[in-house]
């Protein structure tokens, strides 16, 4: 066999392997909580996985009149929700936004 061959199919095999990495985001364990009776806001979460570097800007649901990304923080005895403008999503790693935001 010649080294021109091999380089070739060595090639060939890591094209390959290349080309089976996911090129789409994931979202996997999509959830809501259930909310009393009256409670007008509720919330959802979630846990994306891209394969590259990318950035969840807003979010959308058809049961509610609107959906927004917030983080949550307790100041003294009171929890604290505010609006952020984007969550970065790192290559290759789960982002999880779950409750108590960590």
């Amino acid at each position: 066999m010649s080294i021109k061959f091999l380089a070739f199919a060595a090639g060939i095999v890591v094209a390959s392997a290349a080309s089976a990495q996911p090129t789409q985001l994931e979202v996997d364990n999509a959830w809501a909580g259930a909310t009393p009776g009256k409670a007008e806001n509720g919330a959802a979460y979630v846990t994306i996985t891209s394969p590259t570097a990318d950035r969840l800007v807003s979010a959308s649901t058809p049961v509610a009149k609107k959906a927004e990304l917030h983080t949550m923080s307790m100041q003294g005895m009171v929890m604290k929700m505010r609006p952020i403008s984007g969550v970065d999503i790192p290559p290759g790693q789960p982002l999880s936004l779950k409750p108590g935001g960590g």
